[in-house]
C-alpha cells in the first residue's frame, strides 16, 4: 500500500471514530470499541497474524 492510501485510510478510521454516529452503531451492534489506527494498528495486526500462525504451526495445519 503507498504511503498516501496509508494515510488516506487511517484518517478516515481516525473520522469514523470521532462520529456519533459510528460509535452509536458500534454501541447498538454490540460490537466492542476499538480505536486503533495508523503503526499502531499496523503493530496490532502483524502481532495477531504472527499469533494466529504460531497456533496454526503447533496445531500442525502449517509448516
Amino acid at each position: 500500500m503507498s504511503d498516501d492510501a496509508y494515510e488516506y485510510w487511517a484518517g478516515q478510521f481516525g473520522k469514523a471514530y470521532e462520529s456519533p454516529a459510528f460509535m452509536q452503531t458500534v454501541a447498538d451492534k454490540g460490537l466492542m470499541p476499538f480505536k486503533m489506527q495508523g503503526e499502531e494498528f499496523d503493530r496490532y495486526v502483524k502481532e495477531r497474524v504472527g499469533y494466529m500462525r504460531d497456533l496454526a504451526r503447533e496445531a500442525g495445519l502449517i509448516e
